[in-house]
């Protein structure tokens, strides 16, 4: 590791969070800036030439909004209450209601634990429906993917669409 890193002025990445903290401390050491692009769980006190340069969360997830609205454009938006969100979950379902508000769209609002009369009531027979949750755990996951399983079983006519959480991609 140090031949490679030996005379650089600046190291980008590394991609892996398990290389993050050997790679820190030697450009701490060698006096090497450190840009970190896509990882955010160094204690930076302890780093002062380390640079992160991942948008704040908030900036994400309002981006992410957009392209929701951009690639789901004219569908029925549900935001699916989990009774308990998360920071994500609810930065996500907010920015979305909020970008959707602009447009002169109100979303659809469900309870995670509501009956199958209130998720028909959410749902639009006529229109894909696109559902976001405001959970990002996998718990509140596995609970609506049961409801909709349950949904899909009575009411075949109805097209769904999920949006997902990075934190599922690793269950």
């Amino acid at each position: 590791l140090t031949q490679n890193l030996r005379g650089l002025d600046i190291v980008f990445g590394p991609a892996s969070p398990t290389q993050i903290p050997v790679v820190a401390d030697y450009c701490r050491e060698a006096g090497i800036r450190l840009v970190l692009p896509f990882h955010d769980g160094l204690n930076y006190q302890e780093h002062p030439l380390v640079y992160h340069a991942t948008a704040p969360a908030p900036v994400v997830y309002e981006a992410a909004a957009k392209g929701l609205l951009d690639y789901y454009d004219n569908k029925n938006f549900v935001i699916v209450r989990s009774g308990n969100p998360d920071a994500v979950g609810r930065m996500l379902s907010t920015s979305l209601t909020q970008q959707l508000s602009q447009l002169g769209i109100i979303p659809r609002s469900l309870e995670l634990g509501g009956d199958d009369f209130a998720y028909e009531s959410a749902f639009n027979q006529f229109r894909s429906n696109v559902i976001v949750l405001d959970d990002s755990s996998v718990r509140s996951l596995n609970m609506l993917v049961a409801r909709l399983n349950d949904f899909r079983q009575k009411h075949s006519g109805y097209h769904l669409s999920l949006v997902g959480y990075p934190a599922w991609r690793d269950e």
